[in-house]
């Protein structure tokens, strides 16, 4: 029977998922989705036509309710998929360190704390809620669409917040493993778990922020709409994003110039002559030191690096996509 102590209590049961479905994130995602839709649509909150007492646009809430629906399913298929990288990367720690209870005890650490994830999203519900159409009259359809939004932003941002605390406690641990574990120069390649737990970090923020683009639907941006996403968003990234690799890039670094400094020192003491023993010797270690010279920084390779570069333009592109469709439609009906 497989042990799941290093997994916060609500996702226990999709780790058992895990182990017995090859898809257990897009299983769950599609349900959160449609349980959401489907609440938005029995109650006729989904493209509602009294909205007039509030000066609503129909499209508007429309495109509210796809976010809602699309954001906390899109965070679960995400946080699900990036349970297999944590398996993989614990067992490379494990593999690279003989600090195993240093190690367990980082995560059990961390993990006793999820209930700040749930108080977290409840705190940002409470803050952003439309409770205003619940001073309606209850037979009022504006009512009813007022209790499945606060309904269902309630669930979302509790998604969000334990998403989030998911994110930061796993960087925690990284950060700090990052100045235990064992490497050499010449195998980094060993490292690259942690740069694939950094970008899963950056794509998880950046698809999110891009979802909200959603809501502008109605041909309509609203700086409201955006301004939560965007002031736990962007720190979110500068943060969560080096916070896994930096301890490693600083002791690689490190490991590279103390290497450097000796080749420099066994070059010195080299003779200069331009024939023999003594060139072939020198020749050796001007190559040495070019070869260390080359060798990464960070624990990533390439594609890693550059995959960095792919999903920072997706929030800039999903925005630019939307402003362009509305500079593009008013131009069409002369508006």
């Amino acid at each position: 029977m497989k042990s799941y102590e290093f997994t916060a209590a609500p996702f226990r049961p999709i780790e058992v998922l895990l182990d017995k479905h090859a898809h257990p994130g897009l299983i769950v995602g599609v349900i959160v989705f449609l349980l959401q839709i489907g609440m938005f649509v029995l109650t006729g909150s989904l493209h509602p036509s009294a909205v007039e007492e509030i000066n609503e646009n129909p499209m508007g809430i429309t495109g509210a309710a796809l976010m809602i629906a699309s954001l906390p399913a899109y965070l679960l298929v995400c946080s699900i998929a990036s349970l297999r990288l944590r398996r993989r990367i614990h067992a490379t720690i494990a593999r690279l360190t003989e600090e195993s209870v240093a190690h367990h005890e980082l995560r059990r650490r961390g993990l006793r704390l999820w209930p700040l994830g749930i108080i977290f999203g409840l705190l940002n519900a409470s803050l952003n809620l439309p409770t205003y159409y619940l001073s309606f009259p209850k037979e009022s359809p504006v009512f009813i669409l007022g209790v499945v939004l606060i309904v269902s932003q309630y669930f979302m941002w509790v998604v969000v917040g334990l998403v989030l605390f998911l994110i930061i406690q796993e960087s925690v641990v990284l950060h700090h493993m990052g100045k235990r574990v064992r490497f050499s120069l010449y195998k980094l390649e060993e490292l690259n778990d942690f740069g694939e737990t950094a970008l899963n970090s950056f794509l998880i923020v950046a698809g999110a922020l891009a979802l909200t683009t959603l809501q502008s639907l109605d041909l309509e941006f609203r700086w409201v709409n955006y301004r939560n996403g965007l002031i736990i968003g962007v720190p979110a990234a500068l943060i969560l994003v080096p916070l896994p690799v930096w301890n490693l890039h600083r002791r690689i670094r490190k490991a590279k110039e103390e290497l450097l400094e000796k080749i420099d020192e066994k070059i010195e003491e080299s003779s200069t002559a331009l024939s023999g023993d003594s060139l072939h010797e020198m020749n050796a270690l001007l190559v040495r030191r070019e070869q260390i010279q080359k060798l990464r920084n960070w624990p990533m390779n390439i594609t890693i690096a550059s995959k960095f570069m792919i999903y920072a333009f997706i929030v800039p592109a999903a925005w630019a996509g939307a402003a362009l469709m509305e500079m593009l439609l008013d131009f069409a009906l002369g508006t």
